[in-house]
């Protein structure tokens, strides 16, 4: 699609979130609108939180590098969905998704429908384990189409076992603040809210109909965390605000996990173009 725009749709009344590809270096096309790369594994405000393959295009059967699992094929070094594929009611290529109401595919994107018994910790889409990741950069784009939109976020680090259980959630995140104000980089530990690292965006004002980028990365055991919020102006990217951190717990996530992206109980939001490239290894 374009230049690769992930387009997540998130919330209440409606946001799209989207993805800028061309940073990641030529992925080889394939059927579903995917793109997948092989290679030798290795490299990789005060908010109101939520309350309380390798074969391209297939979803990925190959091995994530990086801390991923290992097997005998080439492990995937990054990966592209612009979600071009034919409407329904499954995300498909690869996707698994803990409510399988929360997400469709309309128009070559994912529309998220509400989901008003259901939170942010069921929400999820994620890839398959073979795609797992330690030391990995995660990003996508979305557009607010209303005012008011709840928590569009991405995962990174997202530990298997909470992934299958209800209301049950482990990983590193970044998330849209409440009414479309600012975004937080924080943990996500068990059937709580999210405890917040850091802030960026401050109390900046997403604007409907304007596109905004959301870049999450970890690096090393311990992880630096890192995120970032941009705008869309024309071709160009804004930096809006982008912040680090660490996990201030005795018992920090050390290793791969799944990578995906999820949303509070709102509808009317669409993503697109989800990507995710290995970084090199750090101890």
């Amino acid at each position: 699609m374009h230049r690769a725009v992930v387009a997540l749709s998130l919330l209440l009344t409606g946001c799209s979130l989207f993805v800028d590809l061309e940073a990641l270096d030529s992925a080889s096309a394939g059927s579903g609108g995917a793109t997948a790369t092989s290679g030798s594994g290795g490299g990789g405000a005060g908010v109101t939180g939520p309350g309380g393959s390798g074969e391209a295009g297939g979803g990925g059967s190959g091995e994530a590098g990086n801390g991923g699992t290992g097997g005998g094929e080439a492990p995937l070094t990054q990966f592209v969905d612009d979600f071009e594929r034919a409407d329904g009611d499954a995300l498909g290529n690869g996707w698994t998704e803990k409510n399988s109401e929360a997400f469709r595919i309309t128009g070559g994107t994912v529309i998220k429908d509400a989901t008003m018994m259901s939170v942010f910790r069921n929400n999820l889409a994620s890839r398959p384990a073979s795609e797992d990741q330690r030391d990995v950069e995660v990003s996508i784009e979305f557009r607010p189409t209303t005012d008011a939109f709840q928590y569009p976020q991405l995962f990174l680090r997202g530990q298997r076992l909470s992934l299958d259980t209800s209301n049950n959630f482990h990983a590193y995140v970044l998330y849209v603040g409440y009414q479309m104000t600012g975004a937080m980089l924080g943990y996500q530990d068990g059937e709580g809210d999210v405890q917040d690292i850091a802030s960026l965006a401050g109390t900046y004002d997403f604007e409907s109909g304007a596109v905004y980028r959301l870049t999450l990365s970890a690096v090393g055991e311990v992880p630096q965390l890192t995120a970032s919020v941009e705008r869309r102006n024309g071709n160009d990217w804004v930096m809006i605000d982008s912040v680090s951190g660490m996990d201030p717990r005795a018992l920090p996530l050390t290793g791969p996990g799944a990578i995906g992206f999820s949303a509070h109980i709102g509808g009317g939001c669409v993503y697109d173009n989800f990507s995710w490239r290995a970084l090199p290894a750090t101890p």
